[in-house]
């Protein structure tokens, strides 16, 4: 899936750039080639004016009455020449004058190929050579300016040469910059492809152990079917239980499915936390008590705070419940809530003494499923997704939360909350 993501990003992304350097390169091209066209015709324009007046100086005073003025060649480059036609469609001059028979036997042709065209200008095609034309009306007949295109072809060949050169190694060179964007581009989806992956296997694998008691349960019930609810009651007590298990794990999984969605809206007022939090600690100390460990509660009075009353008494249960799975026989379990006034923030804490998390869990014991010890997870009945939940409320509440322990103990999850 992630390669046929990539290879679709890869070939929508290189065929626009193909399509921007084409249109980019093509249009170079066609400037110059109108440019070179203007500038040839603009040159033919001045030669055909500048014939019509070689003919028109008066004699200078003082001059011989036998003076005749010769006409003045125009300047005309090596690739051009002029042909002076009559009223009576007679060649009279040929500028400049050839002196080769050969190219002089020519000129029939150029002229005639050049009259056989209706516009005033064009091009013609001689002995395999595109010949540019202008024909320019005088008052004594026709003149009609012939320029060789060879050198402007030239030109826009070795133009259109370059064009594909660089064309071809911006392309390379942007494939080779898109790939990399590419790849990196995709990591975050191949991470969140892996994470998607491994969650559906981890909640998979959740699901199969209480469907699997719930079978087997059920299948002993139905081997006794004359037998009374009252005897079959001990397997009708375990399919509730897991029922109820696997109820609170598809709740959690819908809870952190529209987090990820930005569906899991909040109900937001301000409520005094610290009594919120006080009535959350109490039902606790006699399931301490009961489980031979000690319980410190040091919660600052009247807190106010801005946020979902319910998902942050979550957030306390969460952390509290996983403290008392995790502390030592006869150990203590420390719960702090105060105001850190230089601040502004909420400083909430959850303390147990016993054997601490190593290092290298801290940065993955937020994700979901994640157990630091799996098999003592299960003892507990835990399915590894408290500590993912209790991350998504704060988060959502604009603040933050991070374990402090070492392998010896004891263990702290800091939360830190802005205050209204």
């Amino acid at each position: 899936m992630l390669k046929k993501l990539k290879a679709r990003f890869l070939l929508i992304t290189m065929s626009l750039i193909a399509v921007v350097l084409l249109v980019i390169f093509s249009g170079i091209y066609f400037f110059m080639a109108q440019s070179e066209k203007n500038s040839s015709l603009n040159n033919m324009r001045n030669l055909a004016k500048a014939d019509q007046f070689s003919f028109r100086h008066e004699p200078p005073m003082f001059q011989d009455p036998n003076y005749r003025p010769k006409p003045e060649m125009p300047r005309l480059g090596d690739d051009s020449f002029l042909v002076r036609i009559s009223s009576s469609d007679e060649v009279i001059q040929i500028v400049p004058p050839f002196e080769s028979q050969e190219q002089l036997a020519q000129i029939p042709t150029f002229v005639e190929l050049a009259e056989a065209q209706d516009t005033m200008e064009g091009i013609i095609l001689v002995n395999s050579t595109e010949v540019r034309f202008l024909k320019q009306m005088t008052d004594t007949g026709k003149v009609i300016v012939f320029s060789d295109r060879s050198q402007e072809l030239n030109t826009l060949n070795r133009l259109l040469m370059i064009c594909l050169l660089i064309g071809f190694l911006s392309f390379t060179l942007l494939f080779v910059i898109t790939l990399y964007l590419a790849q990196w581009a995709i990591k975050p989806v191949a991470k969140a492809w892996e994470k998607q992956k491994q969650f559906v296997a981890d909640a998979s694998h959740e699901l199969k152990t209480p469907l699997t008691v719930i079978a087997t349960n059920t299948d002993v019930v139905l081997s006794n079917p004359f037998d009374y609810v009252e005897n079959q009651s001990k397997w009708l007590h375990y399919i509730k239980t897991e029922t109820e298990r696997m109820t609170k794990l598809v709740n959690d999984l819908l809870y952190l499915a529209k987090v990820d969605d930005d569906e899991a809206l909040l109900h937001q007022s301000e409520f005094n936390i610290s009594e919120a939090f006080t009535n959350v600690c109490l039902p606790f100390e006699s399931i301490i008590f009961e489980s031979n460990k000690h319980f410190h509660m040091d919660i600052t009075p009247d807190l106010l705070v801005y946020g979902d009353e319910n998902r942050l008494k979550q957030l306390a249960i969460i952390l509290l419940d996983n403290a008392i799975k995790n502390a030592n026989e006869a150990g203590d379990i420390y719960f702090s809530l105060r105001r850190d006034a230089s601040k502004n923030k909420l400083v909430f804490s959850v303390t147990n003494t016993g054997p601490g998390i190593p290092v290298e869990h801290h940065n993955k014991i937020f994700e979901r499923f994640y157990r630091v010890d799996p098999s003592r997870a299960r003892e507990t009945g835990g399915y590894g997704l408290g500590l993912s939940i209790a991350k998504s409320i704060v988060t959502q509440h604009a603040g933050s939360i991070e374990v402090q322990s070492t392998l010896e103990g004891p263990t702290t999850f800091l939360v830190i909350l802005p205050m209204k």
